[in-house]
């Protein structure tokens, strides 16, 4: 992926609400997958079912933006 298109990603994913990204995480029924519990190393918050999705995507969120492409 190209830095331009990191950068677009970004800032498309950007728009979504945690409450957009539940919706998403509740219709794709997550909450059944045993063992959805997210241990959050930097806050050390524990979430579960479709809320651990979220803490998921965002963790991973702030994982791409910190990070840049090769040239």
């Amino acid at each position: 992926m190209s830095e331009a298109g990191r950068q677009f990603f970004l800032a498309q994913a950007g728009r979504l609400t945690d409450a957009h990204v539940h919706a998403v995480m509740q219709a794709a029924r997550v909450d059944q997958i045993a063992d959805s519990v997210w241990h959050d190393p930097r806050t050390g918050v524990s979430s579960t079912g479709a809320a651990a999705w979220v803490a998921v995507w965002r963790d991973k969120m702030a994982q791409i933006a910190a990070r840049t492409c090769a040239p």
